[in-house]
């Protein structure tokens, strides 16, 4: 008989604006004891300097284009596309040299210049992807593909996932690893969760999803969590007002090394036939509230556990300040409640929660409040181009 292929896993980590936790994050993954088979970074148009350490760091490939011929570009020309946010790299542009640009930018400056035309030029509308082979500092005889795509602008959390998702489904990986760009990995949490699954497809035909249990950073207790546990009530919806956060209150309902429930995205490990089965996140939630919706769409296939074992730090979840975010946290939750029994009453509290909350921020707080009302019991998502970053 011959022997199986071993399963390949793929991380995804989606980030934006955040380029000193994302290397933090980075290099906690590549120093797996189970070594990562890849890493998909999506860079959700991130203007903080993320593509450049990335790049320092030798951890992904340049993304620029070429040009056609080799000339100089006078100072009218690198005036513009410095303008346009691009940057020049180089003078001399032939044998390979490259510029980074916007495309209409570059082709207003090369007019004004008398200069070359530009081959391959990026679409400013689609995803840009590099892949690199990197060497993990575990074993300089094992490396992982190390995919960087950059997003043409912020598609929020549900955009970053949805794409990276698809991306390493179609790829053929096995598993996908799932993560924020904030959260940190114990050298053993695939490990951990590798030989959970193991057990639990030799024990088990049933289809499950697992989680590392994320713990709070910069904390001396190691039991903080980081994000509350919940319980299932007898219909598998989450019980309304349990909260467990930190991990002796749940102690008693551990069983063989997993707890049931699920935080997603926070080190969330599906199989990738996941994707045929319940689709891709929504990425019209834009950001929270997506994550939810997938773990419950999830939820009606697959078993939820964490693993004890296995172990990542996260800060420690705050409530949400009052700003343009709270527009998507009550609309998108409006829509999240659709999926749980007495759906009404859920969403009840939820309306006189957040018009009390928003009373107290004057008219501007109440307006914002009735506008993500409305349009979350209409089931209105997407981006809205006034509330975003």
């Amino acid at each position: 008989m011959p022997e199986s292929k071993p399963e390949r896993i793929a991380a995804v980590v989606v980030t934006y604006n955040r380029k000193s936790l994302l290397v933090e994050s980075l290099d906690s993954l590549l120093r797996q004891s189970h070594p990562l088979d890849a890493l998909y970074i999506i860079d959700n148009a991130s203007a903080d300097g993320t593509y450049e350490i990335l790049l320092d760091r030798g951890w992904i490939r340049p993304a620029e284009r070429s040009v056609e011929t080799t000339f100089h570009i006078p100072e009218i020309g690198r005036a513009q596309i410095m303008q346009a946010g691009g940057s020049v790299k180089a003078e001399g542009l032939g044998d390979g040299g490259w510029v980074n640009y916007r495309q209409a930018a570059f082709d207003d400056a090369t007019h004004a210049a008398g200069n070359s035309r530009v081959y391959d030029a990026p679409n400013a509308d689609k995803p840009v992807e590099t892949v690199r082979s990197v060497a993990l500092p575990v074993s300089s005889a094992r490396s992982s593909e190390v995919h960087y795509v950059r997003m043409p602008q912020n598609t929020g959390g549900a955009g970053g996932f949805a794409e990276g998702m698809q991306r390493a489904a179609a790829a053929g990986f096995d598993w996908l690893w799932l993560m924020d760009d904030d959260l940190l990995t114990s050298p053993d949490a695939l490990e951990a969760l590798v030989r959970k699954k193991d057990t639990l497809v030799a024990s088990s035909g049933e289809p499950f999803i697992l989680n590392s249990l994320a713990i709070a950073r910069n904390q001396t207790d190691r039991e903080q969590l980081a994000f509350p546990l919940q319980e299932l009530s007898a219909g598998g919806d989450p019980k309304v007002g349990t909260y467990y956060w930190h991990l002796s209150q749940v102690r008693g309902r551990i069983e063989n090394g997993l707890y049931r429930w699920a935080c997603p995205f926070n080190g969330t490990f599906i199989p990738a036939r996941a994707v045929e089965i319940v689709g891709l996140p929504n990425r019209e939630f834009f950001i929270i509230g997506d994550e939810k919706d997938y773990l419950w769409r999830l939820a009606k296939k697959f078993r939820l556990y964490t693993v004890i074992d296995s172990r990542v730090f996260h800060p420690q979840a705050r409530r949400l300040p009052f700003d343009w975010k709270q527009y998507y946290n009550i609309r998108n939750m409006l829509v999240v409640n659709r999926h749980f029994r007495f759906s009404g009453l859920r969403n009840l509290r939820l309306i006189v929660l957040s018009l009390a909350r928003g009373l107290r921020h004057g008219r501007w707080g109440l307006a914002l409040v009735l506008r993500a009302l409305r349009d979350g019991l209409a089931g209105r998502l997407g981006r809205r181009e006034d509330l975003h970053p």
